[in-house]
Formats: structure tokens, C-alpha cells, sequence
């Protein structure tokens, strides 16, 4: 098995019209699906809590910065209850679609996603943030070693990564559609394996002297928080 990945952007483009009327399903409740829709407005108003797993990261008595890649139609990040200022910038490979799709519904999210590929972020434009986050998007992109460069990069040199996801979700989906890729927690040495029928990476190894590594598993979950070193 190699350790170098070999994207193949053009698979990963034929794929994403799959996932994009799968949230045109999730977003109009057809067919049978109204309760998913009812879920999905609230939580696109912003109204649940922000995640547990992030409070950590946040800055106390100044406002956090925070890059959601990935995010979807709306990020997941929830505003309720949040007592410290923060700053959300959402991004999506398929943005433009999600927004035409809400506003086709009368949709108008807390947070707007914009434009933006993992692998092609516009760093210039971006700037840098206190917070990047990711949840169940990275295992999606075509490249996630690059994805995941680009996050840094994106990061402040005293700012966290923070990824999220499913474990081995290509294996679990067969390989289907977007999910080409696996994400599997090492936690003997806290490290991540990246990895599907052709590659195996270390990501330790990889962005050795680079960045701190730390990844663990909770049930069919992982988390994974890399630092500047």
C-alpha cells in the first residue's frame, strides 16, 4: 500500500450532484421527508447550542474567529445559549446550490455559506482564524491531505484545527459517491491514519515538525486537533 495520495478531482466532481440532491431532499422534506425538514430549519436559524467540543477553543473576553469548511447549507455550529462573541465564516464546495435551494424554500440561515473548496482555499481573501473546523466534509474532498494543509495555513499560528467525523466512513459506504475516503484513530500514539484501498498515511508523519498531532474515537466518532508547532 503507497503513502501518497493520488486524487482524482474529476470522480469527486461527477459525485457532487449526489450530494447536492440529497440536501435538496433534506431541505424540501420530499418525498417523506418533513420531519428532517422541520430539523433542518431549526438548526439553519442557529437555534442549538454551540458544540461542547468546541468550547475549549474558544477566547476568552475577545471574539473568536471561526472557519467552518465544509459546512454544508449551514453550518453546524449552533449560536444558542453563547455568551462569548465569536465570528463564523461557512464554506462549501456546493454553496452557490445550497443558497439557490434555501431561497427556493424561504430559507435564510443564521450564517451564510459562501463559495469555497478545502483544497482551493483563497487564503488573501480569508485571512486567518482563531478556530478551523471541520465536521464530516474532509473524508468528502478529493484531497484531503491538501484540504487539510490549506486548513492550517488558514489557522493562526496560535489557533487550533479541529476535525470531526466518522471513522472509516468510505469502508461504511462502500465507497459510494463522495466517500472515498477513511479516517481512522491510532489511539496508542494519538495519531490519525488516512486511508482507503490504495494509500495509507500517517499523518504525524507527514506533517512531522510541522504541527501537533492529537486524534482520538468515542464510539464511531473521531476527533482530530492539529496545532502549529
Amino acid at each position: 500500500m503507497e503513502n501518497v495520495i493520488k486524487h482524482n478531482p474529476e470522480l469527486w466532481l461527477k459525485n457532487l450532484p449526489e450530494e447536492a440532491n440529497y440536501w435538496y431532499g433534506v431541505i424540501s422534506g420530499f418525498p417523506n421527508k418533513q420531519k428532517q425538514a422541520e430539523s433542518f430549519r431549526k438548526k439553519a436559524s442557529g437555534e442549538l447550542p454551540f458544540p461542547t467540543v468546541l468550547r475549549p477553543f474558544l477566547i476568552k473576553n475577545s471574539e473568536t474567529s471561526i472557519l467552518d469548511v465544509g459546512a454544508g447549507p449551514h453550518t453546524v455550529i449552533g449560536l444558542a445559549g453563547l455568551k462569548e462573541k465569536i465570528k463564523i465564516v461557512a464554506i462549501d464546495p456546493l454553496a452557490d446550490v445550497y443558497n439557490e435551494i434555501l431561497s427556493a424554500f424561504n430559507i435564510v440561515p443564521a450564517i451564510m455559506t459562501q463559495q469555497g473548496i478545502a483544497e482551493e482555499l483563497d487564503l488573501d481573501n480569508l485571512g486567518q482564524f482563531d478556530l478551523v473546523y471541520s465536521r464530516n466534509a474532509i473524508d468528502h474532498s478529493y484531497n484531503p491531505i491538501k484540504a487539510i494543509e490549506n486548513m492550517l495555513l488558514a489557522t493562526k499560528k496560535t489557533g487550533t484545527l479541529f476535525i470531526e467525523g466518522a471513522v472509516n466512513e468510505g469502508k461504511r459506504q462502500n465507497y459510494h459517491g463522495l466517500h472515498q475516503w477513511n479516517f481512522l484513530p491510532d489511539e496508542e500514539n494519538g495519531d490519525m491514519l488516512l486511508w482507503n484501498k490504495e494509500v495509507k498515511i500517517s499523518l504525524r508523519k507527514h506533517f512531522q515538525n510541522k504541527c501537533s498531532i492529537k486524534a482520538r474515537r468515542n464510539g464511531k466518532t473521531f476527533y482530530l486537533i492539529i496545532k502549529h508547532c
